[in-house]
């Protein structure tokens, strides 16, 4: 379960970075 929460928490800091750097493109 640690590692499951651990897999979704870095997936969803992956997406977040994603959105800034497409709000810093424009």
């Amino acid at each position: 379960m640690c590692f499951l929460n651990g897999t979704i928490y870095r997936d969803v800091i992956s997406t977040i970075k994603r959105q800034e750097n497409k709000e810093v493109g424009q």
